[in-house]
């Protein structure tokens, strides 16, 4: 029995739970029902309807979680005695790869059309969305030698999907794998069972987003190119997290709320916080299966030594982030409710922290994604929901007759508009929305640039009745097109939500991926050794008062093994032992050592520690049995008589950078079309565009030779020091020098960040723009002035560079580098650096 979208009409396969096209979820029909009658997307938009289903989980990539070791590996056997470097075993692909001679087997070839868009072998099925194949194809399915790990119980089966030499499409594509079911745990599918594809340049599986069919006994897979997929397969109980990632506990912890929560931090303070830290730090805890003591990003900084907290804490939060980017991306795709409040908040913070993420991930991908979010949604919204039926008469049925029938534009055109308007504007949502306005009302307005003997040309080859005259023909020009577009946008539902959705399906891939390269980069950490040093110091030599007495790290938490963290002190004064930091957390984070005298349970002597990578030294005194105090220069020590007086280090300036954007502006000069200049110097900043080419009153407004503008911002140069903490404050003034638009828009903007933490006035508002449209006047901002300011952060280490950004479409980069200041500190040689007068 044939199956099809109820939301778009789209022919699918039995077995598919998603569209292709639109990217809807699909219900299977009840018994006794009909499904519905296929619909030609060409000529009738169904409505986009809001579905109530239950929120989707959100899915990982089979071993995206190799943080996950053996917990015998991460934790201490014995104390006294040193773990073994485990990483590389659980989670290790490399006896799962594919050479060149496993791509030899023979493929079955398959026909394959805009028509007839899926084809099936090999018991693998592949459907591609409705706007995939340009015309016939000749697809080729090639099953791959089957992979497998003993030792760890893992089996790949993968088939490699080729479709001549194109590998990308612009739609979403829907791949069906089945696996075996003896390594499926019923109701637990997700944890045994996940996908992945094979990278044959870097040889290396990756992310894709996946979904576990268990009632069909299949993965399907959702993407936009083709490659080598593999279904992974996971036995063995205690490898299995490191290859299979449970994603419902994770979707638990990372749920819309979370995930709203660490956007919304990250929209306000520019960057990753307390919310992402705790985001990501709980997914570790729930792989891991922690039960140990709950760290905090203050705790953090207090058990462990800087460089280490750091690495940690700055881990955790962009694991958190990429966490909350991923179920954000789910959301928007497919967890939509009847609550136009929150999806219209949630969709302006994406907007907001587009360029945020960006900076945190470097992909592009990821900021169209979220731009389509910020317009489509808009635009969206005010599309009537039911299908809207449009009978003109008259001129008005000339009129509809010339956009519908003599010169259309189907839905496959408007799509690649949409699509084109977003990946060209990544960064300003707002004018993507303008081009895509701008475009409709063009086509709606085209008509009406005709001449009189052009139109009644038209209406007689229409068939339609008719009657007006030269000279009063287009006085009802404003009220038919206005209907018209009302019914243009309901008509252009579909082709708007697929561009939202396939753009939104790259975001969620370019996300998992960045997912995975963050957890990776904590797993490093994590399973980072240890090394620890518990030395006596005798006040005569060779008399060490500690010897025999028991050992222990404290406090633990109740799920350590007491007896893997107590060992004896030895002859000699100097007991050596090593542990990951993984298994140290998952012990309750100890953060000192107890020596018990035999034969008692009260403590002798208790010492404070702090974890310090790679090796943490513990001193003992032998002057008495006295708590111990930690020392500069060392995990602990005896307290120091003498302190050394604390060094004063700030950011100081060491360079400006003034960037132009010269490069795009010759290019853009080349073609003859259009003029623009620009200037950068220390607070100031000018930029100026003009149409060149031919007018032209097609548009409307008319295209007009020499129309432009020109804008100018000043704001204050940052000093040349800055201490850790301190508050930096610049004011701003941005406006247009000239203004002589009539088609084209003018803007500018306004913005200053160091590094990834933004500038923002007493509102919290740290993005401002001006604008300029004839055609859009009432959003006119013809100037803009305020004062904006940021709590500049410490640097961590002697040498450290960041960079501060003051600008408009050009801009200056000042940079700073953390370094020692006072009349200890080196002499700075600040010559040929710009806006240095002094230093302190």
């Amino acid at each position: 029995m044939s199956k099809f979208c109820k939301s778009c009409g789209t022919q699918l396969n039995p077995d598919t739970k998603f569209c292709g096209s639109c990217g809807a979820a699909v219900q299977a029909p009840q018994s006794g029902t009909q499904p519905p009658p296929p619909v030609n997307t060409s000529t009738l938009v169904p409505p986009i309807k809001k579905r109530k289903a239950p929120p989707k989980k959100l899915l990982f990539s089979a071993v995206a979680v190799v943080l996950v070791i053996a917990l015998g590996a991460a934790i201490l056997p014995r104390l006294g005695k040193e773990v073994a470097n485990t990483e590389g075993t659980a989670g290790d692909l490399s006896a799962l790869t594919y050479t060149e001679r496993d791509y030899g087997a023979k493929a079955k070839e398959l026909k394959v059309s805009p028509e007839s868009p899926s084809a099936s072998a090999h018991g693998v099925s592949i459907q591609f969305g409705e706007y995939a194949l340009a015309g016939d194809e000749t697809l080729t399915i090639r099953q791959l030698p089957e992979k497998t790990d003993k030792n760890n119980g893992v089996k790949v089966t993968a088939y490699d999907f080729e479709l001549g030499d194109q590998t990308n499409f612009d739609d979403v594509i829907t791949i069906a794998i089945p696996y075996d079911a003896n390594y499926a745990e019923a109701g637990a599918e997700s944890a045994c069972i996940g996908a992945k594809y094979y990278n044959q340049t870097t040889g290396e599986w990756e992310g894709v987003y996946y979904e576990v069919d268990a009632k069909n006994r299949q993965v399907l897979i959702y993407t936009t190119h083709l490659s080598t997929y593999g279904v992974f397969q996971v036995k063995n109980e205690n490898t299995r997290k490191a290859y299979i990632t449970d994603v419902y506990a994770i979707a638990g912890l990372m749920n819309t709320g979370k995930s709203f929560e660490v956007i919304k931090e990250l929209a306000e303070q520019g960057q990753p916080g307390n919310a992402a830290f705790e985001a990501g730090f709980e997914a570790v805890n729930s792989v891991t299966g922690n039960t140990g003591t709950a760290l905090t990003a203050i705790t953090l900084g207090g058990q462990y030594e800087g460089a280490l907290a750091d690495a940690l804490g700055k881990g955790s939060q962009h694991l958190g982030l990429a966490l909350a980017a991923v179920q954000t991306c789910y959301d928007f795709t497919y967890n939509f409710s009847d609550d136009q409040g929150k999806l219209s908040t949630l969709s302006n913070l994406v907007k907001n922290v587009a360029n945020n993420a960006v900076g945190y991930f470097g992909s592009a991908t990821l900021q169209v994604g979220f731009a389509a979010i910020a317009v489509f949604d808009v635009v969206l919204s005010e599309v009537q929901s039911d299908m809207m039926e449009l009978k003109l008469e008259n001129l008005g049925g000339v009129y509809q007759y010339y956009n519908d029938v003599e010169a259309p534009r189907s839905n496959q055109e408007w799509r690649a508009i949409f699509i084109k308007a977003l990946k060209e504007n990544a960064d300003n949502p707002q004018m993507a929305q303008q081009q895509i306005n701008q475009e409709i009302d063009s086509f709606c307005n085209r008509f009406w640039s005709l001449d009189y003997g052009k139109v009644k040309e038209i209406a007689g080859v229409s068939g339609l009745k008719y009657s007006f005259d030269e000279r009063a023909w287009t006085k009802d020009r404003e009220v038919l097109t206005a209907q018209y577009r009302e019914y243009l946008l309901s008509r252009l539902q579909a082709p708007m939500t697929s561009a939202r959705n396939y753009l939104l399906n790259q975001a969620m891939e370019q996300a998992q991926r960045e997912l995975e390269k963050q957890l990776r980069a904590l797993q490093a950490e994590l399973n980072k050794t240890v090394k620890v040093q518990i030395i006596e110091q005798p006040e005569e030599a060779g008399d060490y008062q500690y010897e025999g007495y028991t050992v222990r790290f404290a406090p633990l938490s109740s799920s350590a093994n007491a007896k893997n963290w107590t060992g004896k002190m030895p002859k000699g004064g100097e007991m050596n032992t090593s542990f990951t930091v993984i298994g140290h957390m998952q012990a309750g984070s100890p953060d000192r050592v107890e020596l018990y005298k035999p034969g008692e349970d009260t403590p002798a002597l208790a010492v404070p520690f702090k974890v310090s990578y790679p090796t943490t030294t513990i001193y003992l005194s032998s002057q008495g049995e006295e708590e111990q105090t930690q020392a500069e220069g060392s995990s602990l020590g005896e307290q120091s008589t003498a302190p050394a007086p604390e060094k004063e280090y700030a950011w100081v300036l060491v360079d400006t950078i003034h960037e132009t954007r010269q490069a795009n502006i010759d290019n853009l000069n080349k073609g003859g079309v259009y003029q623009e200049s620009a200037s950068a110097s220390p607070g100031s900043y000018t930029h100026t565009w003009k149409y060149v080419g031919e007018s032209d009153n097609y548009p409307d407004p008319d295209m007009l030779h020499g129309e432009g503008f020109s804008t100018q911002l000043t704001i204050t140069v940052p000093p040349a020091q800055i201490k850790g903490g301190e508050t930096v404050s610049l004011s701003f003034n941005l406006s247009f020098t000239e203004q002589n638009l009539s088609y084209f828009d003018g803007h500018g903007s306004c913005r200053a960040d160091w590094g990834n933490l933004r500038f923002a006035n007493a509102d919290g508002k740290h993005a401002f723009e001006i604008y300029s449209s004839v055609k859009y006047s009432e959003k006119n901002v013809s100037s803009v002035s305020d004062t904006i300011s940021a709590v500049i952060p410490a640097g961590y280490s002697d040498g450290d560079r960041e960079e501060l950004w003051t600008g408009d479409y050009t801009g200056t980069y000042y940079v700073y580098e953390w370094r020692q200041v006072g009349t200890s500190a080196p002499i700075l040689n600040t010559e040929g650096i710009e806006g240095i007068v002094d230093l302190p």
